[in-house]
Formats: structure tokens, sequence, C-alpha cells
């Protein structure tokens, strides 16, 4: 017998256009199919739940549902659909996770493009529900139930007479995990610094190519860049101190020495770099006949001078 899915007036129904929740119906009838023994629940959730999403690609959900999560975001995909997988009655091996996928992409493509799903476990599902996780909250706050045998309803009712709290350890775990976000954002300027420090390295080695040098080591490009073009007033003077700056900076980073840098240096970094790569690529665009004979004029005046 086909299972019964049908909208009605199910907490949250009203915050859901007839469109979505449509939608939403039409894709579980297709999953339901071949998933039911699968699948504990179906839940419309809104885009302001859309940061589970971060939990695929973070600490929230396992490697398990991190492959049974389709992740096809277009400008339209604005119905979220959260299935929770049933892991603890059902024994989740590789081939229920391919089938899973293949069934679920499938119905997506004959439903809507504007689908997202989510998929949790039931075991993560509850975990995360049991400890006031503030994205699973706002799930239950937000969701309206397509499928359910139970579990989801129960915990909706649960939130709303305020039986789910934050645990002392939920609190704490919030916390450490603040501290690593920091943590990271730390990194990523230090690592977007190392990426500016390349592009100004590579485009030092393009210029020593345009005119038949082999690049070396970066530690001899500012030694390199002033003899050939700073000496003979292609390049402004203070360029391969600017370079040696990058590179002091970058060595520095790497041995560890430099494990902070704050927006401001990150930015004061980035004109500098920008500044560098202009003035490389006005030599760059040149014909290297051009640029080899103005190097050569620029020396012979040079050299005349020093005679006088």
């Amino acid at each position: 017998m086909e299972e019964k899915i049908e909208s009605s007036d199910k907490l949250n129904n009203d915050k859901y256009s007839q469109e979505i929740s449509e939608i939403s119906i039409d894709f579980s009838k297709e999953i339901m199919k071949d998933l039911k023994q699968f699948i504990k629940s179906i839940v419309l959730f809104g885009s302001s739940s859309r940061q589970i999403i971060r939990g695929i690609n973070g600490e929230i959900l396992n490697n398990m549902e991190k492959k049974m999560s389709m992740h096809s975001y277009s400008e339209k995909s604005d119905i979220d659909i959260l299935v929770i997988f049933d892991d603890v009655s059902c024994i989740v091996s590789k081939e229920i996770l391919e089938f899973y996928n293949i069934v679920v992409s499938k119905a997506r493509q004959k439903v809507s493009k504007r689908l997202h799903i989510t998929t949790i476990s039931f075991s993560s599902f509850y975990e995360y529900t049991r400890v006031a996780d503030p994205i699973m909250v706002t799930a239950l706050r937000n969701g309206f139930i397509i499928y359910d045998e139970g579990s989801f309803e129960i915990f909706q009712k649960l939130l709303m007479k305020g039986r789910i709290r934050p645990t002392p350890e939920s609190v704490l775990n919030y916390y450490v995990k603040s501290m690593n976000d920091m943590t990271r954002a730390k990194s990523h300027l230090l690592g977007s610094f190392v990426d500016l420090y390349w592009s100004v390295i590579d485009a030092s080695h393009s210029l020593l190519m345009k005119v038949g040098i082999i690049p070396q080591s970066p530690e001899s490009l500012p030694i390199l860049i002033k003899e050939l073009f700073c000496d003979v007033n292609l390049l402004s003077k203070d360029m391969p101190t600017k370079i040696n700056n990058f590179y002091k900076m970058a060595k520095s980073i790497n041995e560890g020495s430099i494990t902070h840098l704050t927006g401001m240096e990150l930015d004061h970094y980035m004109t500098v770099a920008k500044n560098i790569l202009e003035e490389i690529k006005y030599l760059i665009d040149m014909k290297d006949i051009v640029l080899v004979q103005k190097m050569k004029n620029n020396l012979d005046e040079g050299s005349q001078k020093s005679k006088k």
C-alpha cells in the first residue's frame, strides 16, 4: 500500500507556500517508493535553517551522512529538505549508500532542481537534539513534517514545552568550538598572505623568463631584480626591498615565528603586492626586443654618467 504523504495542519505549515509544500510532498513520495524502510523522517525546513549544511563540511554530520547529502546549488535552490535516515534498525552498507544517493538524485531531477537535500542519521539527530544543538533546534523550530514515524514530531513538542535545553557539556563544547573557529580564521589570514607571497614570486619569475633568465630560488630574486631592472630604471628602486619583505615574512610564517596577522596588515600587503604586479605587468606587456633595448639603453646611459 502506498504511504500516505500529504499536507495538513501540522506545525509550521503556514511558513511555507503551497507550491513549496507540494514540491516537497512530491519529492517525498518519489523516494518513499524505494526507501521507506530506511527513512525515519522527511522534513521541510526553511532557508533560515540552512546553517545545518555547514555541519556536512564540519563536525555535525559523520562520514556516512557526508556521502548521503546532495550538494547541488543553483540560484533557485530554495527548497530545503531534511531526511533523517534510520541507522539504528538498519545496517548502513556501502551498497545502501549508493542506492540511496541514486534514488534521491533521480527524484530531485524528476521533481525539481530547486530542491536541496540534507541527510542526517537518526543517531546524530538524537544526539544533537539531546544537547540542544543550536542548528538542530532551529530545524525543529522551523521544520514542517512531510513524513515522520513519530520521532521528529515528539522532539518538536518537547522543544515547545521547553524540555530541550543546553547541557553544561554542550555549552563548554560550543565555546571550545568557537575558539577552534577563531584559530582557523587566523590561519586563513596567514594562508592569504602566503598566496600573496607566491603571487609576487611568480610575477618576478615571469619577468626574468621574459628576458631569458632561468628563475632561481626566491631568496635570490631581490638581487636579480635590482641588477637587471631597478639599476637601469625599469622598476622602482624599492622593488627589491618589497620582494625581500615578502620573502622574509613568508619564511617566518613557515618557521612558526609569526603566528598572527591582522586584517589591516593583510590589506597593506595586498596593496603592495598589487603594485608590484602592476609594475611587472607593464614590462611583461612590452615586446621582447623593446624591453631588451630599453635595458641596454638605460645601462649605457648609466655607464656614461658614471664616467663623467
